[in-house]
């Protein structure tokens, strides 16, 4: 087996008395489960005593010494054996597996258990939790809609890979690589994949993504999102928002094209390790803009924003054949403090409960009271966190079940250390009662808000005629995400409808309505 992977072992006992109990033994370094989810802060659950009381032992592989990066010794062997006591009868049954950090198959690398392997919806969902989480981030943000925020663009890939770095490091594989697109796909066992164009043809990074920029400038696009166009360089964008806008499509969207195969697929795109490579590189961008020019010369600290206010309101009336200043609303978000991450992170709209909330800023902050943040109006009454955070928040208000959360943090007297003073930001959840189907659609809200990612508060969160528990049911060929009379790839680019998945020429809404399986031939 393999490092990261996921082991499951079953005694069974034949004869003896009663009762029966059982004890398990494995040599070296597992652990139960963790949790790979943008919605909270990774996570690792250890083994308790219980765990290795049961008939079933489930448990991950973690490396040994010799396996983890940079090194990499080869499998090792690993004893695990369970005790059988039967009433008066005892037995014992041992066996020993090779565990190793496969540099071999580019079928059993991180990316192969991480995304397409672990942590499967469910027993017959092809899905796993890592490759919903994109699809939901695909599915809630279009970028030819008017409401597509570039902001949530950078965050959430920033975590996506975060998480993706935790696991890697938790199983003894190396962080993520970047690799720039400028150059030719890399090769090797860690980044080959099958599913993938034949050729890929190189494509730079636009100068106006860079710092240093260059003599061409951007032309504006079609999307709503995009404001304008004429930048030359990174800090010509105004907001954060805009500049995840424009990175967006065509540059983002053409790399995936480019590559083609799971790449090009909402769905599927994280199963291909140039996947996280390339989200790594584009994370650049973002990374580089919230750091801001080099001495952040550009900003102006806290103490002069009323200076700055009087300008733009004064240079106008003084100055009408000059070009009118620009009010504060447009001054640049370069090197200003913002918050990257949010606990539960805003691009789940939906959850069920609201205990704490916890904020993440791009860099340390100081002057940060609990008071600032508020749920409804509601302020919260204590804070735990410092530096750059997490801070969490408690003692707001409870907004109680089915109930829309408008969060805001204010600005208050929150700064950088060059005195750079942090904007504000609000978000809103929507709570959903534990325990009810909101939607009568056949799946309880804690699991569509979970586990599924669907909308708790809709029947068939897709528009596709399929409500969401038969697409739940048939999640082996069926997403309940993923409309299957508008299906699209990375681009937003229309593909042939699937209105008959398993083709035996029953459309998918008949094989509803006779209760039949739509992912099997009858």
């Amino acid at each position: 087996m393999n490092v990261g992977e996921q082991a499951t072992l079953a005694a069974t006992v034949t004869g003896g008395g009663t009762p029966v109990t059982y004890q398990w033994a494995v040599s070296g370094n597992i652990i139960k489960d963790y949790s790979e989810s943008t919605q909270y802060n990774w996570s690792v659950t250890p083994m308790a005593p219980a765990d290795f009381q049961r008939s079933t032992l489930s448990f991950y592989w973690k490396p040994d010494s010799s396996q983890i990066y940079p090194s990499n010794g080869g499998p090792v062997n690993r004893a695990v054996s369970v005790t059988v006591t039967a009433g008066a009868d005892q037995c014992t049954a041992q066996n020993t597996i090779a565990v190793e950090r496969n540099n071999t198959s580019i079928s059993f690398q991180a990316e192969d258990f991480y995304a397409n392997l672990n942590h499967r919806l469910s027993s017959t969902s092809t899905m796993t939790r890592v490759m919903n989480e994109h699809m939901l981030w695909h599915a809630n943000n279009n970028p030819s809609s008017t409401s597509y925020d570039g902001t949530l663009f950078f965050d959430f890939h920033n975590q996506f890979l975060s998480r993706f770095n935790s696991w890697r490091a938790e199983f003894g594989y190396p962080s993520i690589v970047t690799w720039d697109t400028r150059t030719q796909l890399p090769t090797g066992v860690d980044v080959n994949h099958s599913p993938r164009n034949s050729t890929y043809t190189p494509y730079p990074k636009p100068t106006w993504f860079t710092t240093t920029g260059g003599t061409s400038t951007r032309s504006k696009t079609s999307m709503p999102c995009d404001t304008v166009g004429g930048q030359k360089a990174l800090f010509d964008f105004l907001t954060r928002r805009h500049l995840g806008c424009a990175l967006t499509r065509p540059y983002h969207d053409s790399i995936h094209q480019r590559v083609g195969g799971d790449m090009n697929t909402t769905s599927y795109a994280p199963r291909d390790p140039i996947f996280w490579r390339w989200h790594a590189f584009a994370n650049i961008v973002s990374q580089q803009y919230l750091a801001g020019p080099s001495g952040s010369a550009q900003l102006t600290p806290k103490s002069t924003l009323l200076a700055r206010a009087i300008d733009a309101v004064i240079a106008p009336a003084t100055a009408q054949t000059t070009q009118p200043a620009v009010p504060e609303a447009a001054q640049s978000q370069a090197g200003q403090p913002q918050v990257i991450y949010q606990t539960p992170f805003r691009l789940f709209q939906f959850i069920t409960e609201l205990p704490s909330i916890s904020v993440t800023f791009s860099k340390e902050v100081t002057g940060v009271k609990a008071s600032d943040l508020t749920v409804n109006g509601s302020p919260a009454t204590q804070v735990i966190g410092s530096g750059a955070g997490p801070y969490t928040f408690t003692g707001y208000r409870d907004p109680g079940n089915a109930a829309l959360a408008n969060v805001k943090l204010d600005a208050g007297e929150i700064l950088d250390s060059s005195g750079i003073p942090f904007q504000g930001e609000s978000w809103q959840y929507q709570l959903v009662p534990r325990g009810l189907d909101s939607d009568d659609d056949g799946v309880k809200n804690e699991d569509e808000a979970r586990v599924w990612l669907t909308n708790p508060l809709k029947a068939d969160t897709d528009d596709d005629d399929l409500p969401d528990a038969f697409e739940v049911t048939n999640a082996a060929c069926l997403n309940p995400l993923e409309s299957e009379t508008h299906p699209h790839d990375m681009s937003g680019n229309p593909l042939p409808a699937r209105l008959d998945v398993d083709g035996d020429g029953i459309p998918n809404v008949a094989e509803l309505n006779a209760r039949s399986n739509p992912c099997a031939r009858q």
